[in-house]
């Protein structure tokens, strides 16, 4: 079944780099650089306080509430489903469908 679910993957990569052979090719492109992207107006300090709680950041009012173990009512995972989904997306972006080596483009 490994064998199968390879040779498709490398069958779609074979035909995507066949159907796109340029950069402009792609039909995503970045903006159009105007100004400097990094001037941009910050907003004020809301004094939030986060504190690790059993491996997951957790977010609080002030550190009055962080002192008392009250914290925002947000949905906050477990570590153990924080780890799982983090590295099913690393899995994703490292070698799954995300990874585009920058030799499979011409320019």
């Amino acid at each position: 079944m490994w064998l199968i679910l390879e040779l498709s993957i490398r069958y779609d990569f074979r035909v995507l780099k066949q159907t796109f052979r340029r950069i402009s090719d792609f039909p995503i492109h970045p903006p159009i650089k105007e100004g400097d992207p990094f001037d941009v107006k910050m907003q004020d300090n809301l004094n939030f306080t986060m504190k690790m709680v059993d491996g997951v950041m957790h977010v609080y009012e002030s550190k009055a509430m962080a002192e008392q173990g009250k914290p925002i009512e947000l949905p906050y995972p477990d570590r153990l489903s924080y780890l799982s989904e983090l590295n099913l997306m690393l899995a994703l972006i490292s070698d799954g469908p995300l990874y585009v080596t920058s030799t499979s483009l011409t320019v």
